[in-house]
């Protein structure tokens, strides 16, 4: 990275990455429901608002989980929305994925369950999983993995500041 750095020296608006890119399909997703699922309507504005605040800046910026995002599926516990995973869908086959678990939460299964709701729509309407995080998120990288995702490329993000 501090190479990329010192190649676009000033010229460079934003770097990003590595990060990793992976794709599943219906032959290799693998899911399982441990905990209460559902897809998410506005009625769960406030649930998902909440879940997003909890978050700091970095991890909305690096999970890229927004309240507006839909379709959006949860992973509840006691009425207390847990994990949300989203979809936007990109070049009319690929589902990307965002994923995000409240800190309280976390490392209890409630992100795969998330997932797996989400990856049973998506694949349902023919589309193709991605999985996009950046190469220092473990924990992203190992759910993936976890859910069978393969790993297909790596890539940089560079902005380009405007010449004027």
């Amino acid at each position: 990275m501090e190479w990329l750095q010192r190649v676009f020296a000033q010229d460079a608006e934003r770097i990003l990455g590595p990060a990793e890119v992976n794709y599943a399909d219906e032959t290799i997703f693998r899911s399982e429901r441990r905990h209460f699922t559902r897809p998410l309507s506005a009625s769960d504005s406030a649930a998902y608002s909440a879940l997003a605040a909890a978050l700091d800046s970095k991890e909305v910026e690096d999970s890229g989980v927004s309240s507006e995002a839909f379709p959006a599926f949860g992973a509840f516990s006691d009425q207390i929305l847990c994990a949300v995973a989203s979809y936007e869908i990109w070049e009319t086959s690929i589902a990307h994925i965002t994923v995000a678990t409240h800190p309280n939460y976390r490392r209890r299964g409630f992100a795969k369950a998330a997932v797996g709701a989400l990856a049973t729509a998506a694949l349902d309407q023919g589309l193709i999983l991605q999985w996009r995080a950046v190469a220092w998120n473990k924990n992203s990288l190992a759910l993936a993995r976890d859910l069978g995702f393969k790993h297909y490329c790596s890539t940089l993000y560079v902005r380009i500041r405007d010449s004027e």
